[in-house]
């Protein structure tokens, strides 16, 4: 099944947003909903729209107390997050919380996650924060130890059994500087932690194009155009699509690599310009260029 995206921004600020929902839902399409948690209580007529069964809602959670969330929003809106979510809770629609990790709460990533299971989250996820347009040069911006904190906080997390999932993403390039001696390290410890493979995340530009996310916009990747096709032109061209199979990593390089069932291969769209076989890795891994 297609899923859409409504990202922002803050998408329930938008006033069509109920809509494009409504839109969706009679061409019977899941639907993930990405904000910050803090119109929730003011839509509970959107979210009625929504399939307990297909559809999620994905809200910003980067603190687990008011202290810290001031701390680092600069603003008083904690409290009516948690109403929010627990309005979302009540109405049995599963929801992610999401935590953006930072110099300012790292070290309390693994709080984060218990509270986000307190409130009963179906999936906690964490990444830590990625200046745009950097690229493989933004290891360099972040400190050894605020990795570190990471790390030992995603090795807590994963270490705890819960009713409540748990991700969490490490860009590639900073694995290759840190990660490896740290899962060497704990490699006997380590719960196996699954990969989900095979999903398709459709982004939409504004002028209607359709590509499986906003890192690939470039033609060889184009799904159809919204505004000038039919949504069985954009089926089709999904169902086709090469991102819909589950990616088995068959290079000799990552089949070595102690690191590559996190990564999973590095940049998707790299590897499918490069040779246009998804069981390559990314040509732009330093693992290719100084392997461990």
């Amino acid at each position: 099944m297609l899923e859409f995206t409504f990202s922002g921004g803050e998408p329930l600020l938008s006033p069509i947003i109920s809509d494009l929902v409504c839109i969706l839902k009679n061409e019977k399409r899941a639907i993930r909903l990405y904000t910050n948690g803090t119109l929730i209580r003011q839509n509970p007529e959107l979210f009625e729209k929504f399939n307990r069964l297909t559809d999620y809602v994905q809200v910003s959670f980067d603190a687990h107390t008011e202290k810290l969330f001031k701390a680092i929003r600069k603003d008083k809106s904690f409290n009516n997050i948690l109403l929010g979510v627990k309005l979302l809770k009540e109405m049995k629609i599963p929801f992610r919380l999401h935590m953006t990790v930072m110099k300012g709460n790292v070290k309390y990533l693994y709080d984060v996650f218990r509270q986000a299971e307190k409130l009963g989250a179906t999936v906690f996820s964490v990444g830590i924060v990625s200046p745009m347009n950097l690229g493989s040069t933004f290891y360099n911006d972040i400190s050894s130890a605020v990795f570190d904190d990471y790390l030992y906080g995603v090795f807590q997390c994963i270490s705890y059994t819960s009713n409540t999932y748990f991700e969490f993403f490490l860009p590639y390039y900073l694995l290759w500087k840190y990660s490896a001696i740290f899962l060497k390290k704990n490699a006997q410890k380590m719960k196996p932690v699954r990969i989900d493979e095979g999903n398709v995340f459709i982004h939409i530009n504004a002028d209607g194009d359709v590509y499986p996310s906003n890192y690939m916009s470039e033609e060889i990747v184009r799904f159809s155009n919204i505004y000038n096709e039919p949504f069985s032109k954009l089926e089709a061209s999904y169902q086709k699509s090469i991102f819909r199979n589950a990616r088995i990593i068959n290079d000799p390089i990552c089949c070595k690599c102690s690191i590559s069932s996190v990564c999973q291969g590095g940049d998707y769209f790299a590897v499918i310009k490069n040779s246009n076989d998804i069981g390559k890795g990314d040509p732009g891994c330093p693992m290719h260029i100084k392997p461990l």
